[in-house]
């Protein structure tokens, strides 16, 4: 047990020589503002709102890359999973883990939301116009201007083609 506490000591510290290098300008602790810095390079042109406290960051952005692209580099941030199972937080304590820790930050939680604008919804709903032979109305928010479609019952499978067209969509113009 000492032995494989000290070769994955040894792994943390390689690891984090690695990470400090990649990351020359990340804060220790502050996982939020590095995200967000990580974002804003990664996908230049886009604006994401990032928000974060000691436990949990939500990040917010409209049209841009699609939300697995996204949250490929959100979930480094998170310090492991919640386990429906066992109904608690399993705690990520690979070397990995630990050295991103040291150098970015993590935190519990990482809630990504992917809205959408009017024109891109619009887009969408007028190619699933094509297949289904219905028009969908494109609504927008009084309370916080981005687009929806409100749920029509009787045109159930558009609605959820357009927003699964929407999903797996790059939207960068």
């Amino acid at each position: 047990a000492k032995l494989a506490a000290e070769n994955k000591s040894k792994e943390v510290k390689e690891i984090t020589a690695r990470l400090r290098a990649e990351y020359p300008k990340a804060k220790p602790g502050k996982a939020s503002l590095n995200l967000k810095a990580e974002l804003t390079r990664t996908f230049p042109g886009v604006k994401f709102s990032v928000r974060g406290d000691h436990s949990s960051i939500n990040v917010k952005y409209t049209d841009g890359p699609a939300l697995d692209e996204v949250e490929a580099i959100t979930s480094k941030y998170k310090d492991g999973d919640f386990d429906g199972m066992q109904d608690m937080h399993i705690d990520d304590n690979s070397a990995f883990g630990q050295a991103f820790d040291i150098v970015c930050g993590r935190v519990k939680y990482v809630f990504v939301e992917r809205h959408y604008s009017k024109d891109a919804m619009q887009a969408a709903a007028d190619l699933t116009e094509a297949r289904y032979g219905h028009a969908m109305t494109v609504k927008v928010s009084d309370y916080d201007a981005h687009a929806y479609i409100e749920t029509d019952w009787q045109h159930e499978h558009q609605h959820n083609d357009i927003y699964t067209l929407l999903r797996a969509t790059d939207l960068r113009f």
